[in-house]
């Protein structure tokens, strides 16, 4: 076998390989007749922007979330019983402050009423290094159901 072909066996080999590195599973939402209802997440900023943190859905009611409804690499749903949910989240990663960096594992909770047939997303954006806005909302009607929405900032 000439070496062009062992290049490319290899290349396609780590390809392969890599791509399992990131597996994701379509979200399965959930309907309005739907006996259940789920919560989405996002992991991390969107690419391109700066305004939303890394978040780590650490427990739900104080248990670790188990009850998977899919996932698309940066957006992590879970099944939700109707009723009363306390979500305890980690806001996670470096920060800059002045001239130093440092690790950031910062606790957030927030907490809400689940109705059946929903699908609720939670959100935060940061506005500076100090101030983070954490909210839940339903993402079929856009309604905030918990926290409050960050509100829109003018250049200065």
């Amino acid at each position: 076998m000439n070496d062009a072909r062992c290049w490319v066996l290899v290349f396609v080999g780590c390809l392969v390989c890599c791509g399992g590195c990131r597996t994701t599973v379509p979200i399965s939402y959930v309907s309005p007749n739907d006996t259940v209802a789920l919560v989405e997440i996002m992991s991390g900023a969107k690419e391109g922007t700066h305004s939303a943190p890394l978040l780590w859905l650490r427990n739900i009611d104080g248990n670790a979330p188990t009850r998977s409804r899919g996932n698309n690499g940066n957006i992590y749903a879970y099944e939700l019983t109707p009723g009363h949910h306390i979500f305890d989240l980690r806001r996670l990663g470096p920060m800059k402050r002045g001239d130093t960096t440092f690790l950031l594992n910062q606790p957030l909770l927030i907490e809400m009423e689940a109705g059946a047939g929903h699908n609720y997303r939670i959100n935060a954006h940061i506005y500076d290094e100090n101030t983070l806005s954490l909210y839940i909302e339903d993402i079929d009607t856009g309604e905030i159901v918990s926290g409050h929405r960050p509100e829109m900032q003018e250049d200065r």
